[in-house]
């Protein structure tokens, strides 16, 4: 009975986990789906570009780099 509720309870938890991929991570895929991602990292120093419209910058793991570039 104990076990039905844990898988249950760590079931529904799995449901709700965000990943974040860190920029080594992105550059070792072979193929980037076209949706949103989530990019984990430390803003690059002086990287951040901020207009009217948009924000960029860059994020890295010390080992590899990406722009990212926001709007909304």
């Amino acid at each position: 009975m104990i076990f039905d509720w844990l898988f249950l309870i760590l079931k529904s938890l799995e449901e709700n986990v965000v990943y974040f991929l860190s920029p080594t991570e992105i550059r070792n895929l072979t193929e980037i789906e076209n949706k949103k991602i989530r990019i984990g990292g430390m803003v690059k120093d002086n990287s951040i570009v901020i207009d009217s419209e948009n924000i960029s910058f860059v994020i890295t793991d010390f080992k590899n780099e990406i722009n990212v570039n926001y709007s909304g």
